[in-house]
Parts: C-alpha cells; structure tokens; sequence
C-alpha cells in the first residue's frame, strides 16, 4: 500500500507541475487553439497528456527510486541532481524542436 500511496503522490505532483503551464496557455489570445498564429505560452493539451507527462511521471520515479535506495547523503544529492538536470535537457530539446 505504501508504494501506491508514492506512486499517486507522484502522479498529483506532476499534474500540478504541468498546470504552471496549462494555466498561462487558457489566457494566451494568440494561442493557436483559440486560432491565433502562436507563442507565448502555446501548449497543444497533447503536449501536457502526452510527452511531457510521461517525460515527468517517469522521472518522479526515477527520483523516488534514488531518494529510497541510494543512503549516502552526497551520492543520493548527486543522482537527483542528474535526473532533474537530464529530464531539464530533455524538456528543452522537447520545446525548442516545435
């Protein structure tokens, strides 16, 4: 029960993560799903279901396996550094290849 209970934290985290994004994009005039020509915050609903979803879902387990296995302090520091710095790469080359 304890795994589920991480598991849910982890999916309501990251839906709150994405609604930063989701709520500029519902006040944008120039959003194209208004028909306007783009920018600003711009986001299709499949770019906050899809890809960037998953991409953060992923990476919350990744960071709650690191938190719970790894026990030196330096070393667990380390490893979540990485994979927020790895999913920020990723995240960036997601954004700008649009």
């Amino acid at each position: 029960m304890n795994m589920f209970k991480r598991i849910i934290r982890i999916a309501v985290v990251v839906e709150l993560l994405l609604l930063m994004g989701f709520i500029p994009t519902l006040f944008n005039p120039n959003a194209r799903m208004y028909g306007g020509p783009g920018g600003g915050w711009d986001w299709s609903p499949w770019g906050f279901v899809g890809p960037m979803a998953g991409l953060m879902f992923v990476t919350g387990l990744a960071i709650d396996f690191a938190a719970r296995k790894i026990k030196n302090p330096v070393e667990r520091t380390i490893a979540i550094a990485a994979l927020v710095l790895a999913l920020a790469f990723i995240w960036v080359k997601i954004v700008r290849s649009d």
